[in-house]
């Protein structure tokens, strides 16, 4: 499995070895992270120097230009890292990255689809429409389904350029998670209007 996304924040970019799992320590509340990489895990304290040796065995980690809080690049993306979600690699297809929440909540990118899948394209068998609408360039999507007799809610955020922000979470927990996969896909549709970026992930 290759690393897609890489954390960079405080003077470093860290680039955990895939298969890995980055969570925040005391939910955001300081700076360091814990990487774990195969059933390894190790605290990295950003503000250590030098280095710590262990680290080397979750993650290669380089010093560069100071920049803080977390940020995820990916592709030519940079998007801010969520307090209270783990950075996780991904076994999908065409996945840089997924965010973790609690009670099985996830949030994940893909693109760019070409052409862009219809409304209906992206309900599964199943699944039930919800809502539907439009926030700026940014056009949305959300369906309903159960899982073992819990109600489950799939937000699908279409952005420009064919790329999409997928957030799920059970329905309880969706108030949390929804709004976190909104400023990620508004981040990336400024990003893209910007001219900065191609369209490769």
């Amino acid at each position: 499995m290759h690393t897609f996304a890489r954390l960079r924040g405080f003077g470093l970019t860290i680039i955990p070895f895939a298969p890995f799992v980055v969570r925040r320590i005391g939910d955001g509340l300081d700076d360091r992270v814990a990487i774990e990489h195969e059933g390894d895990l190790h605290v990295l304290n950003p503000r250590d120097r030098p280095i710590p040796d262990e680290i080397s065995h979750v993650a290669t980690v380089e010093t560069g230009v100071a920049h803080d809080p977390w940020v995820i690049d990916f592709g030519r993306f940079s998007v801010g890292w969520p307090n209270q979600f783990a950075l996780a690699s991904s076994d999908l297809s065409g996945v840089p990255f997924e965010l973790w929440g609690e009670n099985g909540a996830a949030i994940f990118v893909q693109g760019p689809f070409d052409p862009v899948p219809t409304d209906e394209q992206f309900v599964a068998p199943g699944q039930r429409v919800t809502q539907r609408g439009t926030s700026g360039v940014i056009r949305w999507i959300e369906v309903g389904y159960d899982v073992d007799g819990v109600a489950w809610t799939q937000r699908l955020l279409v952005l420009p350029g064919g790329f999409v922000v997928t957030a799920q979470a059970t329905a309880s927990d969706n108030s949390s998670v929804l709004p976190v996969a909104g400023q990620l896909a508004s981040e990336i549709a400024q990003q893209l209007g910007s001219g900065r970026l191609d369209r490769s992930v």
